[in-house]
């Protein structure tokens, strides 16, 4: 019954707890004035009560704030009169404890109830404006007449009269059903206001309901609108070429003797054997493998050249395509497909410029297909390169391995694989080695288990492209060595030498005063490493004397925290502060970009106290 009356309209009482025994009051003076009331220890046991709160302060027809200084500091009070004025509900103010209303309802005339006092009639009035009265108070005139009427006896008379007796029993029967009548009717009157408040609420959801759909429909026009527009865009370029195709095909036919050969194009049974998903062993595709490097020739124009490779399970597989030195204006395009015939999506790993770079993680092994076309008009050959970059697949290296290599026809990726531990300071060197062709611009990339390039190193002036990389966890990493210009053919074909080394501290020769050593730094990039211990008092002295033709050999050396003290190419007395180990590196810096040679060095180590 109390949520029927509660549907048909209710008062919500925002206060604090502390003030609870007013609020008390002030709810059952609401209620004996007919009022629906609503304070929140009425709700049932198991409710989510923020949620219930909610939706009693959005259902209700008005608010009554009772200001205190407990309610101003209440959380749940300042949330609750902040959506009630976003509402727009109506709001009553009582100052039970204040000498002042609060700002947020300062413009809302309020009623003094510092000393306790309920509020009196006029604020029933007023609050019977918003929200009907439903408990009608009924006076038993009839009950009241009866007691203030004479009594004749104490003793009721033993012998009465049959009327008289009717007559008695007729008056509270006439209040009873007094009683019924007025009770009927406040049932049918919150029956009847039930009834219209679901009414409107039902008209405001098909209002709603009617917005969306406008909004809904509006949305799919434009979405379609614009995706016609951004096709005509993408497609308008073929359209014209189409149109200027037929236009010289007419030209052709009216004026044979003006006639030039035009490009040959697509034959429908090409355009629907690269649309349709390639099955293995079909269309008469070339077989290749990992580490082949093919040359092939686009021609006629929009010809699509098919292969087919093995692979398995965890191969990550790079193909590179791109237009010889005669064709660099190719545009070439691959799309790979699985053995069942499904396309597979690709996605650069490393920054390689002008070229065709795709990556694919294979899934399942078996015999899959590539397409090679070209997406423009031209013709010519073109170079094409199959990899296998998996992590750990390249060819196994360790720390001091020296390894010469060789970039054919510039399209081609060496891949390295070393293990390394947390720690290491990894010295990678990659230099050119004499040749018959001078190596342009190769470039070699760190990168570590998860496919990420840690650092890279290009040779552009000078002979040598160096990494030096702290390693900071246990694990596998690879390299990778290619060339990063667009020019490719035999003219950028070339060989290289790789050093791999381990130059942390804890791996240099240890000196004492007074030692000479003897060494050299072979091939480029090579990077020798020394320790010593200092003491106060002592003043180091390191001496080094090169037999190089065209490099500078510098020494360095680095604090206890690896930064660098002190650098020179002949004498260096470092000037040290703090006792402990520390490092001296050795390395060159070349000063001829061909010239190719390696260098012999003295180094001697003194106390000068």
């Amino acid at each position: 019954m109390r949520e029927l009356e509660y549907a048909m309209g209710y008062i919500f009482i925002s206060y604090s707890h502390k003030d609870r025994k007013y609020v008390q009051r002030l709810a059952e003076s609401l209620e004996q004035e007919g009022f629906n009331v609503w304070i929140d220890d009425r709700m049932d046991y198991g409710l989510n009560w923020p949620n219930e709160i909610q939706q009693r302060l959005d259902d209700c027809d008005a608010l009554i704030l009772v200001m205190s200084p407990q309610s101003f500091t209440s959380k749940w009070v300042q949330n609750e009169i902040n959506r009630a004025l976003r509402k727009e509900k109506p709001i009553f103010p009582l100052l039970l404890q204040g000498d002042e209303p609060w700002l947020a309802v300062e413009s809302t005339q309020y009623i003094d109830v510092s000393d306790g006092r309920l509020p009196e009639g006029k604020f029933y009035e007023r609050l019977a404006l918003v929200t009907p009265r439903y408990k009608e108070q009924i006076v038993e005139s009839k009950q009241q007449a009866f007691q203030n009427s004479p009594q004749e006896s104490a003793i009721p008379p033993i012998i009465a009269s049959h009327g008289t007796k009717s007559q008695a029993r007729e008056k509270p029967l006439d209040t009873i059903q007094a009683k019924s009548i007025e009770q009927f009717s406040t049932v049918l009157q919150k029956v009847s206001l039930f009834l219209k408040r679901i009414s409107i609420k039902q008209k405001e959801r098909k209002r709603t309901t009617s917005k969306r759909r406008v909004f809904l429909i509006v949305g799919v026009l434009l979405f379609c609108t614009s995706a016609i527009l951004i096709i005509a865009w993408l497609g308008y370029p073929w359209i014209y070429d189409q149109f200027k195709r037929m236009e010289m095909l007419t030209r052709e036919e009216a004026s044979p003797s003006l006639s030039t050969p035009l490009p040959t194009l697509p034959t429908a049974e090409s355009i629907e054997s690269f649309l349709t998903p390639l099955a293995p062993g079909n269309h008469g595709a070339t077989r290749i493998g990992y580490g082949n490097l093919v040359t092939e020739e686009i021609k006629p124009s929009g010809n699509i050249d098919i292969y087919t490779f093995e692979g398995k399970t965890g191969d990550v597989v790079q193909i590179m395509a791109a237009g010889t030195s005669a064709t660099p204006k190719l545009s070439l395009q691959i799309q790979v497909f699985d053995p069942q015939g499904k396309p597979l999506s690709s996605s650069e790993i490393l920054p390689f410029s002008y070229w065709t770079n795709n990556v694919y993680a294979l899934t399942i092994d078996g015999l899959y297909s590539f397409t090679v076309q070209d997406t423009s008009t031209q013709t010519g050959a073109y170079y094409l390169s199959l990899s296998n970059i998996s992590p750990s697949s390249g060819l196994k290296i360790g720390f001091g391995d020296v390894v010469e290599g060789e970039i054919a026809l510039g399209i081609g990726v060496d891949h390295y694989t070393f293990d390394a531990n947390a720690g290491d300071q990894v010295l990678i060197a990659l230099s050119r080695r004499p040749s018959s062709e001078i190596l342009k611009s190769p470039a070699v990339y760190l990168v570590d288990e998860l496919g990420a390039v840690v650092d890279q190193a290009d040779i552009w002036v000078s002979n040598t492209a160096r990494i030096v990389r702290n390693i900071e966890n246990n694990g596998k990493f690879d390299i990778f060595i290619r060339i990063t210009i667009g020019e490719l053919g035999s003219t950028n074909t070339g060989g290289y030498t790789l050093l791999l080394k381990n130059i942390s501290s804890k791996t240099g020769i240890k000196l004492e005063y007074g030692a000479t050593i003897n060494c050299e730094l072979d091939p480029f990039g090579d990077v020798d490493v020394y320790s010593f211990y200092w003491k106060f008092g002592e003043e180091p002295e390191i001496i080094l004397e090169e037999d190089c033709i065209t490099e500078n050999v510098v020494i360095e050396v680095y604090d206890l925290e690896g930064n660098s003290l002190a650098k020179d190419s002949g004498t260096l007395k470092p000037s040290l502060t703090k006792e402990g180990t520390y490092t001296i590196i050795i390395r060159d810096e070349p000063m001829n970009s061909y010239y190719f040679s390696s260098c012999d060095y003295t180094l001697s180590f003194n106390n000068l106290k």
